[in-house]
């Protein structure tokens, strides 16, 4: 005798009792066997739907849990970081990327697995990237070996597009190397995920846009006067010495007269560039205001600042075209002899105003006159 195991959803299997051939089933037997398999066809339901609503649970909770960590303010990096521990943890995949379009290509962020910064890891990128040139859907692959003539170690692929303003800003991938690793449960969840953060994400990167016009000047990517201060006055709180250096344009007003403002901006950039080049990470360099300039170096000698004041005076007309030369004051300190924070800049521009009265191209430290080689 069979009876199907039916629950009130659907049909979840069939109960089968066996007797001889000559075995005849009474009435109240059939009912009993009935009702058995009605009951198990229940138990099986209720089992299901236990199971998934666990599930649903944990999964609500994970996109609960995810979301208000997100939305803390915190960093872009600092997200993406919580990001991946989020993914790890919730679909163990062997490489986690993170990318964000920037111009015309997509990069990796700091929050991508080491495979990613590898040529290996840019044919997985590659696949991605022209996937969502396409479409803004997820992309959800079982073997990718079916699908590439390259010889490839992760065959499981999921990535879903992080949208901004409805177009794809970046995408996150997860990859295993065994063939149909994730469930499709799994990537409906990380859809979810990702769809969830990608507001969060959107709005660090408008808070962080937003800072850099800000702190930067918009014409030479310097920094702007109250970035500057601002880490001038930490400077003096917790660093062990440093120089400020003013610089200012020699003759700037003649350049705009003949060449007109273009022109002017120009300069303004291309000795913009060479300060960066020339500071790296050692420092900052900043747009006072005009035609001014200026650099902060903490930690370093009077020795040094001495040397490097002077190398930048000297590179300015190499660097420039129409060529202009500058002239500087300029300041040090160390942890004996801390000066207060407006007293950096007033002896900063006391020392430039003799560089400019003294004959221009050279710089005056406060006290002294260095002229450059000419």
């Amino acid at each position: 005798m069979h009876l199907l195991k039916e629950g009130r959803q659907a049909i979840y299997g069939i109960l089968q009792v066996s007797a001889p051939t000559t075995y005849l089933f009474s009435t109240t037997e059939k009912d009993f066997v009935r009702m058995l398999a009605q009951a198990s066809g229940n138990a099986l339901e209720n089992a299901k739907l236990y199971h998934q609503s666990h599930r649903l649970v944990s999964d609500l909770q994970l996109i609960n849990e995810t979301s208000h960590r997100l939305n803390m303010r915190i960093d872009i990096h600092e997200m993406l970081l919580f990001l991946q521990k989020q993914l790890l943890k919730s679909f163990q995949p062997m490489e986690v990327c993170f990318a964000f379009k920037k111009d015309d290509t997509f990069e990796v962020t700091g929050a991508s697995t080491s495979l990613f910064s590898s040529e290996e890891g840019q044919t997985y990128i590659k696949h991605v990237e022209q996937h969502f040139t396409q479409t803004n859907d997820p992309l959800f692959i079982a073997d990718f070996s079916r699908l590439t003539s390259k010889q490839i170690d992760y065959r499981s692929i999921m990535a879903i597009p992080i949208l901004m303003e409805e177009k794809i800003n970046g995408f996150s991938i997860v990859l295993h190397k065994e063939p149909y690793f994730f469930s499709f449960d799994s990537f409906k969840l990380m859809q979810s995920l990702i769809h969830h953060s990608s507001l969060a994400i959107a709005n660090s990167i408008l808070r962080t846009q937003l800072q850099e016009m800000v702190d930067l000047d918009h014409l030479t990517k310097l920094y702007a006067r109250s970035y500057l201060d601002h880490f001038v006055e930490k400077s003096l709180e917790y660093d062990q010495s440093g120089m400020f250096l003013l610089i200012d344009i020699d003759n700037f007003k003649r350049i705009n007269d003949t060449y007109g403002h273009q022109v002017g901006d120009k300069i303004l950039m291309q000795i913009a560039v060479q300060l960066r080049e020339t500071i790296g990470s050692r420092g900052i360099c900043a747009r006072w205001g005009g035609e001014e300039m200026s650099v902060y170096v903490p930690n370093i000698s009077e020795k040094e600042a001495l040397e490097l004041a002077a190398a930048i005076v000297e590179v300015i007309p190499s660097a420039t075209d129409p060529q202009v030369t500058i002239s500087a004051g300029l300041i040090t300190w160390n942890d004996q002899d801390r000066p207060a924070f407006q007293s950096v800049f007033l002896h900063a521009d006391t020392a430039l105003y003799e560089a400019k009265n003294s004959g221009k191209n050279r710089f005056c430290i406060h006290g002294d006159s260095f002229q450059t080689n000419q």
